[in-house]
């Protein structure tokens, strides 16, 4: 996750984590799935009827292609709506050096006065 530099009017810097969003997503984001999948299905329909004025088809076939499409769709929902495990990383060694850094520097500022 992005990293955010706040520098306080003390001249001490906080890194803190950026955020982009917050809590859980919702459903609208995946309406073009949900189109698709509608689109889909309707296209399976006309090509089953299309398909059986000139062969024998058997029933079972737009039923796997149906059960595709909504499998789809479902695998999509779920994903929207399941909040994904955040980890806590420790700090990576750039920013414990310039951190470590700007203490140094503080700490050496202070011990001129």
């Amino acid at each position: 996750m992005n990293q955010l530099a706040h520098i306080d009017r003390d001249d001490l810097v906080a890194v803190v984590p950026g955020v982009i969003f917050s809590g859980t997503p919702s459903q609208i984001v995946n309406l073009p799935t949900y189109i698709k999948g509608g689109v889909d299905a309707i296209a399976v329909f006309v090509a089953y009827l299309y398909a059986l004025t000139r062969w024998s088809v058997p029933w079972f076939a737009p039923v796997v292609a149906l059960l595709a499409i909504a499998v789809g769709a479902v695998v999509a929902y779920l994903r929207t709506g399941t909040p994904k495990p955040t980890s806590t990383l420790p700090a990576s060694s750039a920013g414990r050096a310039f951190s470590a850094g700007r203490c140094r520097a503080s700490n050496s500022s202070v011990s001129r006065m």
